[in-house]
């Protein structure tokens, strides 16, 4: 068992020169493909480090499904910075108080973590967030995030403070709403939000390179990011690249001619993001709307409300009255419904729509936000994820929310060129953007919904 002398002496006393920025930021560059800017804020967070700034509250979060790298950019951090064997921390729920801050017998996992190593600088990864019990939780609170202007940290094996100010701490997560409710407050999350199908490419040719497997074809290559777009990572895509032939199963069919009564969008579910379609149809009936598949109470709440958003539009959509009371509406969302919510709001009135004025939706068009009654375009979180999702599904033109322009700086650079990106602010313009020969709504009521009159 470490000594108290010991565990002390390697936490405050570290005699090891401090890494060279520019080393640092080699290593994660030569460790991962894409994510950028997040590397760019790892080495910004380890200059804080130097400058005995890095203790800090929030807390850094790496959130995003498996296979996007946060294991491989924790452990190329680790390395860089000198830590040891113990500096990664996997939680689990069985960790509690006594588990991650210690007791008099026996040190604390936080304690080892940040003493393990030889670098001038304490690293300490705490991996899985999303794992940790309420006690857990508590204890990581007690531990690392409450204020304290010095910058210590208290562990009941030392049985004293201990200066943590140079120490680089950060986490990972698969889900923002999978991290424990009390700690939420405490930490700054920064997504990687999956990879572009060009990133999957290299990061592929990379891998079977460094394995020493023999190199696939530009084609079957090409075959096997296809058959993987629904990843957002790479895990799978790797695995799958092990095997000697890459036959056609799994290849995404091509996108179909544009349809009527079908759109497309994308989830954040907390397994990763996702795309899904909505279809709309028509049957003789009452106006009533039914969905083709049992649903939970947010989707059928946003079904209804994009219904009436609908019905408050007949006017200027050119729909009689007696077309909405004489024709019952079935709506089904195809993929993952069950994370489903106000955010297809959007995708389902236009869905909607193009089927009561019949014409069809655009086959490159997805389009993503929520939407009120008198057709504001809400925003949505995880965009930039949702919009990867969609781009290695093929689609090439998307509908985002007005409110969540400001995110886009966050997308890789190839995908801005290939992609074409459309701010809209109200259902119109989304109509407009979608429909092929679409029935231009009268302006003067888009321009008085949008507050421009």
């Amino acid at each position: 068992m470490k000594t108290l002398e010991d565990l002390a002496q390697r936490l405050e006393e570290r005699k090891a020169p401090p890494p060279q920025p520019e080393k640092v930021a080699e290593a994660l560059s030569r460790a991962i493909a894409g994510h950028a800017r997040v590397r760019a804020e790892l080495l910004g967070l380890v200059q804080r480090g130097l400058a005995a700034r890095a203790r800090c509250v929030p807390m850094p979060v790496l959130v995003g499904p498996e296979g996007t790298g946060k294991s491989t950019l924790c452990r190329a951090l680790i390395e860089a910075l000198g830590g040891g064997r113990e500096s990664c921390i996997h939680l689990d729920p069985c960790q509690g108080r006594r588990e991650l801050l210690g007791s008099p017998e026996e040190p604390g996992l936080l304690l080892r973590a940040l003493a393990s190593g030889y670098g001038a600088l304490p690293v300490l990864v705490l991996e899985g967030l999303e794992r940790l019990s309420s006690e857990g939780a508590e204890a990581l609170r007690e531990g690392l995030f409450e204020p304290s202007p010095e910058r210590r940290f208290f562990d009941r094996f030392v049985g004293r403070s201990l200066d943590v100010s140079r120490a680089v701490i950060i986490a990972t997560a698969s889900h923002p709403e999978a991290i424990p409710e009390r700690l939420r407050s405490q930490i700054d999350v920064w997504v990687l939000p999956g990879y572009t199908p060009s990133e999957k490419l290299a990061i592929a040719r990379h891998f079977l390179l460094r394995e020493g497997l023999d190199a696939l074809g530009a084609d079957e290559l090409g075959e096997l990011v296809r058959a993987h777009a629904d990843e957002a990572g790479v895990s799978q895509l790797l695995l799958a690249a092990r095997k000697p032939a890459v036959p056609g199963v799994g290849r995404i069919p091509p996108r179909s001619q544009p349809t009527l009564g079908r759109t497309a969008s994308a989830l954040w579910p907390e397994r990763g993001p996702c795309t899904v379609q909505i279809e709309a149809a028509s049957v003789e009936g009452r106006g009533q709307v039914e969905l083709a598949a049992p649903a939970h109470d947010d989707l059928l709440q946003t079904v209804l409300l994009a219904l009436q958003t609908v019905r408050v539009r007949a006017t200027s959509l050119r729909v009689s009255t007696e077309k909405l009371l004489s024709r019952d509406l079935l709506l089904q969302v195809v993929g993952d419904s069950t994370a489903a919510g106000a955010d297809l709001g959007l995708g389902i009135a236009i869905a909607l729509i193009s089927l009561l004025v019949a014409r069809p939706v655009r086959a490159d068009v997805a389009m993503l936000g929520g939407i009120t009654l008198h057709g504001r375009v809400l925003p949505v979180a995880g965009l930039v994820p949702r919009l990867l999702s969609l781009h290695r599904r093929g689609y090439r033109t998307m509908l985002v929310p007005a409110d969540n322009v400001g995110e886009l700086s966050a997308l890789p650079a190839d995908f801005q060129t290939e992609v074409e990106l459309v701010p809209v602010e109200h259902l119109a313009e989304a109509q407009i953007a979608s429909l092929v020969d679409v029935i231009v709504p009268e302006m003067d009521e888009t321009l008085r919904l949008l507050g421009r009159v």
